[in-house]
Formats: structure tokens, sequence, C-alpha cells
């Protein structure tokens, strides 16, 4: 029986965190594909419905196959097609689910939306944002601007696909 599994039969997880009081922390660790996330519960109360507010993102390219190429190619990872129920849609969703840490996504293809610098930016994580700036223009997009210091909040850089959609990479600042 999964670790989880064990926990939510006797109560002391459930899809509300929020809901259980003086649980003290509890640290859970999975491995490779599943959730690599801490999740520290403060003794007391939680606030209702706390959560992330960022859900999903769209970043909305002209050739679905480059753009999969590129995404998958900087992020050494590998994109799933998503059906879509509504005609004129096409999307391909980057690894991600309800059991994952993080805010999934997807390259979409849809009529009437151009894609482009302006609109929607969305960071991505990295360990070291220049890792991945680094393969930036090999997969078929441009650095935009370099690496560069964001003081206590860490370091960024600013790149765009082959579609000229601008991304953000972000790292944490080192710990002292």
């Amino acid at each position: 029986m999964e670790l989880i599994a064990i926990l939510e039969r006797i109560g002391f997880v459930s899809n509300k965190l929020n809901s259980h009081k003086n649980c003290g922390r509890l640290a859970l660790f999975w491995s490779n594909q599943d959730l690599k996330a801490v999740c520290e519960l403060e003794q007391g109360d939680w606030m209702e419905d706390v959560r992330n507010p960022v859900g999903w993102f769209e970043i909305y390219v002209s050739d679905l196959e480059r753009g999969k190429r590129f995404y998958e190619a900087v992020f050494e990872t590998t994109l799933e097609l998503l059906e879509s129920p509504v005609d004129g849609i096409e999307m391909w969703m980057f690894p991600g689910g309800p059991h994952l840490a993080g805010v999934s996504g997807a390259i979409v293809k849809m009529e009437g939306v151009e894609p482009g610098i302006g609109g929607t930016l969305v960071y991505f994580s990295c360990e070291d944002c220049a890792t991945e700036a680094g393969r930036v223009e090999a997969a078929g997009g441009k650095v935009l601007q370099p690496k560069f210091s964001i003081g206590d909040y860490g370091e960024i850089c600013m790149v765009a696909d082959p579609d000229g959609n601008m991304i953000g990479l972000h790292n944490p600042a080192e710990s002292e």
C-alpha cells in the first residue's frame, strides 16, 4: 500500500490539508516521476482554500511540432497530446497532474490567436537558469536577456521560443 493511501486511511491526510488541526509537521517524499515536495503542516488551523493562485498556463504557437521540439529540448521533458473537447484547438501538455508539485500547462495552437511577445509571461523554475538558457538557441529560440540577479528572489533569464513567445527562466537565490 502506498504511504499516502495509508495516511489517508488513518485520517492524517486528505484532499484538504487545511482541515487538519495540530498535525505537527509532515514530510512526504516520493521518487522519480512522483511528487517531489515537502508539505509542512504547522500547528493549528489552516485557512480555507489557501493555494497557489496559478493553476494553468497556455503558450500559443503557430507551429505545434516546432514548439513541441523547442520546449522538449530546452526543458529536457516530454510533452503529451491533450485531447481538446473544442474544435480548432490543438494542445501538447507539459508533465503535470494533481500528484505533482507545481503548475502545469500546454503549448496551444488555436484559430484566431496569434503568438508573440506581449502576452502572458510564464516563468519556468530551474536549478540554474543559465543551463536552460544555454539550450535555447540550439532549439530554435533566442536569448533575450542573459542571466541576471533579482536580489533575494534569485536570478532570471528572458528567452523567446521559435514563435517569439517570451518566457522567463528563474532559479532561487543561493542559500548562505
